[in-house]
């Protein structure tokens, strides 16, 4: 499953058909279930830690904080 329909899907922005199919996903196996259950578990951090970019930056982003020797 794509990570940015399961983020969409946490954070109430998926489409009818995106919750879907993230419902199916999660029911044809076990192993998806928990994928679901870890993916969520990160998400939850990451508002926890105040990461409003889902824990993900752009290249450039990260490339203009190792040159400047920013924590990220």
């Amino acid at each position: 499953m794509d990570k940015d329909t399961l983020y969409k899907f946490f954070e109430g922005h998926a489409t009818t058909d995106e919750m879907q199919s993230v419902r199916e996903w999660a029911e044809e196996s076990e192993e998806n279930a928990s994928l679901l259950r870890r993916e969520r578990k990160l998400f939850n951090a990451m508002i926890l830690a105040g990461n409003p970019e889902r824990g993900r930056m752009k290249p450039e982003v990260l490339r203009k904080k190792k040159d400047l020797n920013v924590p990220g």
